[in-house]
């Protein structure tokens, strides 16, 4: 594939899909892919902090050949030419793909600024989109311990979506704090029971096994400290039979109780060793509150959806 170079070095990574029928062709700018190529916090303003940016795209399945795609920086100041083209590249899609996505990474953060992604197909004008780059609102968080409020008796309410196998059900689920000590706030699901530990990593949660109830030898990173996003990590599960990626994107615009505030964005993608599919969670974080979006997706590793598990914060008490 040919790639072009910007004066950011943005590379474009490209991955497509044939199994997802759709019904109408769209593009949109977004901080990554979930597991069936649906875009993960949909967005045309990213912060000054992004080094990259990433585009979900649906075509109607063998209509084209190839699609091109090029982004622009349209006005961003002295730091970029006018116009100029930061990077591109062809990405064939045969006649069974019906979407996938395409990511750009730098090794700085983009300037604040207007971008505009064009994607041609077959050569000809197909979709556009426009964003913008705005410096981000830090949240006046200054040690780990004020991430996520953590006292005993602390109820989180949900309302959830499950989506599986064309069906799709709602209700409300919960984490409540059940006790607090010097090791964390032991934290009970209604389909498991974790230990929360603010401490120099940032939120680390311990699970336990779902038979022997012991916990795992290893936290995972939910919410990364300090908040100096973007950054990635990763989680090997001590067994093999995973591997997790962690990538967190902020300070962005996330919706709570109380409207607006500055939060982050972190994805966690799941690999499962000899198996044909794997996940993605994204959950969203409002500082001081803790989690207030959470999406769950399952799907093979060529996009097909098997379920989708979507918890929207309703209540904090």
């Amino acid at each position: 594939m040919p790639l072009r170079y910007s004066p950011l070095g943005l590379v474009l990574l490209i991955a497509v899909s044939g199994v997802v029928e759709q019904t109408s062709e769209s593009v949109q700018v977004c901080l990554a892919s979930a597991a069936d190529y649906s875009a993960v916090y949909p967005t045309n303003v990213l912060p000054a902090t992004s080094k990259g940016i990433a585009v979900v795209f649906r075509v109607t399945k063998g209509k084209y050949k190839k699609l091109t795609e090029k982004i622009f920086a349209v006005d961003a100041g002295t730091a970029i030419p006018p116009n100029a083209l930061l990077a591109s590249t062809d990405d064939v899609v045969g006649p069974v793909n019906g979407v996938g996505f395409f990511e750009s990474s730098g090794e700085r953060p983009v300037p604040p600024g207007k971008y505009r992604v064009d994607i041609l197909a077959d050569d000809a004008p197909w979709k556009t989109a426009q964003f913008s780059v705005v410096p981000a609102a830090e949240p006046k968080i200054t040690r780990p311990e004020d991430l996520v409020v953590l006292p005993k008796g602390r109820v989180w309410t949900y309302a959830e979506t499950v989506e599986a196998g064309g069906t799709r059900m709602t209700h409300n689920d919960t984490y409540a704090i059940a006790s607090v000590d010097n090791a964390g706030a032991r934290v009970d699901a209604s389909s498991e029971h974790m230990l929360w530990h603010l401490g120099p990593s940032g939120l680390a949660v311990w699970r336990k096994e779902l038979i022997s109830q012991a916990l795992l030898p290893q936290p995972q990173v939910w919410l990364s400290w300090p908040l100096n996003a973007p950054k990635t990590w990763s989680y090997p599960a001590s067994d093999g039979s995973f591997t997790e990626t962690y990538r967190m994107w902020g300070p962005v615009p996330v919706k709570g109780l109380q409207g607006e505030a500055p939060g982050y964005v972190v994805l966690t993608d799941r690999q499962i060793a000899r198996e044909d599919f794997h996940s993605t969670t994204e959950r969203d974080f409002l500082p001081g509150v803790g989690i207030v979006r959470e999406i769950y997706v399952v799907a093979t590793k060529n996009g097909e959806l098997q379920s989708r598990v979507e918890r929207m914060l309703t209540s904090v008490r």
